[in-house]
């Protein structure tokens, strides 16, 4: 009997899982549709951790939807017309030197220095089942299918064919265009073997926004599905950078981040679009799938289930999240998983960071829409969500990854790390010079004793972009500190922080913004004195401004197992 799969994804974050299976005597090993497959539950009253990243951009296809998820033909469907719609675009190929929206080119560098310029070969499938025309007085992009290159010259471990897929969606108001600010980039590169098989395409749902599938043959390893083919992912070739330049007619702003090594980012205008060219090394990214007893589970794996109901005698979920966020999942389910990676693979990827909520003190010399502020990489299972954390007073962005300690046969995993920023952004965080500011690295394992371990680093700034890389370090759940220095010794200016909000901001935003830990239960309150009201006031646990200025106001958080945590912020408003 035909088996069918619904997909949705939830909003928890998982990690991308990378890595490739070692070839035995030189012989080719081929990956089909059923690797590194979503495991099955034991049975009834057992909960799932399933992380392994980037699995949702193989599953989703160009689309227009309205707000409510009700699927349309396109941009002037009856459906549509008059109506909020949220577009998937999965870009084409660029045709020529003046389309936007587009796939520029794919390449690739091995370690000998052989380069090898990828030559488009097909659409994969020939067509998507809701593929459609954007519109460019709308900055939406039009939405292909997935395009597949060969790369001569550069074999993976069956073949020379990578499939390249890079969306852009967002969300489009009524009668308005899409801004910078609603738009997310996603993109991917996977080594990939066509193979023949009981495939058949991924439906987009109706009212929804996951998809179905009804293939015979498992898919969960497809990059993407034809009818009666899969495009198979495969091992990434060794010591091989690539290269993906995307040709954008909005350009990204905020940061990205992803699972690449030591990139090499250009970011330029081509014409009246932006080209933005990402050269980087494959990193191999640990997965966790496991499935636990509910009963049996530590208290900190079963607060990562959220409101999802479990319990002796229920048919329980597997919890899919996806890289930021899944850092906490990773440490809670660590007993249950045995701090050993089910798997490992590679993966070359990168997208937006879309909560800009989650900048915190970055705030203050973030550049809002108007600029591309950074880019974060690691391999790690999981990491935080957001930017580093920035600490005023020791100079310092911190950032927490978590992996598995070992891979499945039992070696260790070791970590790699790059951050890339604006000069001017780390000078501002400083208090310095563009042209002045350098940095050191440490990798701090346990917070309560403050070990620290120095690890070796390459820290630049040649007055545009400010990069740190590291690598070398071993998982558990560490924090990646960058401290901030002057070269010549200067003192940093105190700066006074300015947030840009408009007219309101949440008090989840706010406890963000105050680095106060908020987990499963707690209870948040914001508090203003009488002395502030006439600048800001508290409604229904949102901040409202009321006039521009300073506005002092208290984040507090309440715990049934914890002592009330409280932080109290002097804001810079402006609107």
């Amino acid at each position: 009997m035909k088996s069918m799969r619904l997909l949705a994804f939830c909003a928890l974050s998982l990690l991308p899982i990378g890595g490739s299976l070692a070839l035995a005597d030189g012989v080719n090993i081929t990956h089909t549709g059923a690797d590194y497959a979503w495991p099955e539950s034991p049975g009834v009253g057992h909960l799932g951790l399933y992380i392994d990243d980037d699995i949702s951009h193989t599953r989703l296809m160009s689309t227009v939807r309205t707000q409510s998820g009700q699927l349309c033909a396109s941009l002037i469907d009856a459906a549509c017309v008059n109506q909020s719609v949220w577009t998937y675009s999965i870009l084409p190929r660029c045709e020529d030197d003046v389309q936007k929206d587009c796939i520029e080119s794919l390449g690739a560098t091995t370690s000998q220095g052989q380069t090898s310029e990828g030559v488009f070969s097909r659409y994969f499938p020939e067509q998507g089942l809701a593929d459609f025309e954007g519109s460019p007085g709308l900055n939406i992009p039009t939405g292909a299918a997935p395009s597949i290159f060969t790369l001569p010259g550069v074999p993976h471990n069956d073949g020379n064919e990578y499939m390249v897929i890079a969306s852009v969606n967002g969300v489009t108001p009524i009668g308005e265009v899409q801004t910078p600010s609603s738009i997310a980039i996603h993109a991917s590169v996977y080594p990939v073997k066509v193979l023949a098989g009981n495939f058949m395409r991924n439906t987009p749902l109706g009212n929804s926004f996951g998809v179905s599938s009804s293939s015979f043959d498992k898919w969960g390893n497809c990059a993407s599905i034809a009818d009666g083919y899969c495009a198979a992912r495969q091992d990434f070739p060794a010591n091989t950078r690539f290269s993906l330049s995307l040709r954008l007619s909005t350009p990204p702003n905020g940061w990205l981040h992803g699972r690449i090594f030591s990139p090499v980012v250009t970011y330029e205008p081509a014409g009246s679009s932006t080209r933005l060219k990402v050269d980087a090394t494959p990193v191999q990214v640990a997965a966790v799938a496991t499935w636990g007893k509910y009963s049996e589970l530590p208290v900190a794996a079963k607060e990562t289930a959220g409101v999802m109901r479990c319990g002796e005698t229920s048919t329980c979920p597997q919890m899919n999240p996806q890289s930021g966020g899944a850092h906490i999942a990773v440490e809670a389910w660590r007993s249950v998983y045995g701090d050993k990676a089910s798997w490992v693979r590679g993966q070359w990827m990168y997208q937006t960071l879309i909560n800009h909520d989650t900048y915190g003190r970055l705030a203050s010399c973030t550049s809002g829409v108007s600029k591309f502020d950074g880019f974060i990489t690691t391999n790690a299972t999981g990491y935080a969500t957001g930017p580093p954390v920035f600490d005023p007073t020791g100079k310092t962005l911190s950032y927490v990854v978590a992996s598995p300690h070992v891979n499945a046969e039992g070696g260790l995993i070791v970590g790699t790390y790059d951050l890339m920023m604006r000069s001017d952004l780390a000078a501002c965080l400083y208090g310095g010079n563009v042209s002045d500011i350098v940095g050191s690295v440490s990798v701090v394992y346990d917070n309560a004793t403050s070990t620290t371990t120095e690890i070796k680093t390459d820290v630049t700034n040649d007055g545009t972009w400010f990069k740190v890389s590291a690598s070398g370090f071993h998982y558990s759940m560490p924090t990646i500190k960058t401290t901030l220095k002057s070269q010549s010794g200067a003192v940093p200016v105190v700066q006074t922080a300015s947030i840009v909000i408009q007219k309101s901001i949440s008090a989840s935003a706010l406890a963000i913004r105050a680095q106060l830990l908020v987990s499963h239960g707690d209870v948040l309150s914001l508090q203003v004195s009488h002395e502030w009201a006439r600048k800001c006031k508290v409604v229904r646990q949102t901040l409202r401004i009321v006039k521009t200025g300073t506005c002092r106001v208290t984040v507090r958080v309440d715990s049934r197992k914890r002592k009330p945590r409280f932080r109290t912020m002097t804001l810079q408003v402006v609107k």
